[in-house]
């Protein structure tokens, strides 16, 4: 609440409030308050997570066939590094769309995904740069790691 007399606080909030206390209980929409909504509301079905492309550097069958390790470079634009990322995936999949699920470093260190046994992954890497995600487990599958 504003500091003074009443007639200060209704002004400065506008017609249609009472002494202050509400915003405008039965008066018009405010303009940004419209104008967010409508933002939000167009929003609501976009692909927020921009345009990536994903290139394919090696995918590596689990031994059993029903898995596979995808080792890609995923760019997305200008205001973001390009990565590394390691994804476990079903065999007929590519990389997820929405990035990886296992492993991601930036680019410029090399990465090998190797099988050790049908739910166990190895990931040697070069530790040339900075890792973002590093997960021991997905799913099913046990995951290490090795600095190469």
């Amino acid at each position: 609440m504003v500091a003074g007399d009443g007639r200060a606080a209704r002004h400065l909030l506008g017609p249609g409030t009472a002494g202050g206390s509400t915003l405008a209980r039965n008066g018009p929409a405010r303009p940004t308050s419209l104008a967010l909504s409508v933002v939000f509301a167009l929003l609501g079905g976009c692909d927020l997570t921009g345009p990536c492309e994903d290139t394919t550097l090696a995918k590596v069958p689990s031994p059993d066939g029903k898995l596979a390790a995808v080792v890609s470079v995923r760019d997305c634009g200008a205001t973001t590094a390009r990565a590394v990322h390691v994804s476990i995936v079903a065999a007929s999949d590519g990389p997820p769309r929405e990035g990886a699920n296992t492993f991601v470093i930036e680019q410029g260190a090399g990465v090998v995904a190797e099988w050790l046994a049908p739910r166990e992954l190895l990931v040697s890497y070069e530790p040339r740069g900075r890792v973002f995600m590093q997960e021991s487990r997905v799913g099913e599958v046990s995951v290490s790691y090795r600095e190469q």
